[in-house]
């Protein structure tokens, strides 16, 4: 059985997996493994959702435990393969237009994701082909 965070991070792949304008990319969900060993790029371009963090605990005893939850997604594109894909900021914000205000499927437990009021795209220190775009998702019932 799985949680309300793994069904909206789920949700988030699927969602990102259909958008044909990131066709190029690769996407997944964070995987612990990952950080045992490095990912080997698929495409010249990998969009990762990470898994994601509460940062707020519901005032309700129905639906999930958190109302509201940060969610990062990582785009990295691959510096010697930047012929086969846009740029990392043109992914980035693909990824920051399809998921921004977009309505998570009810079963998540989640309604709606936008963009993070506050660093809303970080770049990976000393990684200029890295950017994370950061969303908030809040809990149906709130």
């Amino acid at each position: 059985m799985e949680g309300c965070l793994i069904k909206l991070q789920n949700a988030i792949v699927r969602r990102l997996r259909s958008v044909s304008g990131l066709s190029f990319a690769s996407v997944s969900g964070e995987n612990p493994a990952d950080f045992i060993e490095p990912k080997h790029f698929d495409r010249a371009c990998e969009i990762c959702v990470l898994m994601p963090e509460p940062s707020e605990a519901s005032l309700y005893s129905a639906g999930p435990v958190f109302s509201k939850v940060s969610v990062g997604v990582r785009v990295r594109c691959e510096p010697t393969r930047m012929g086969e894909c846009p740029s990392v900021l043109t992914a980035a914000e693909t990824v920051t237009r399809s998921l921004h205000f977009w309505s998570v499927p009810p079963e998540s437990g989640y309604s709606r994701i936008s963009l993070a009021g506050t660093s809303p795209w970080v770049r990976e220190s000393g990684h200029s082909s890295t950017i994370t775009v950061n969303f908030t998702a809040c809990a149906v019932l709130e």
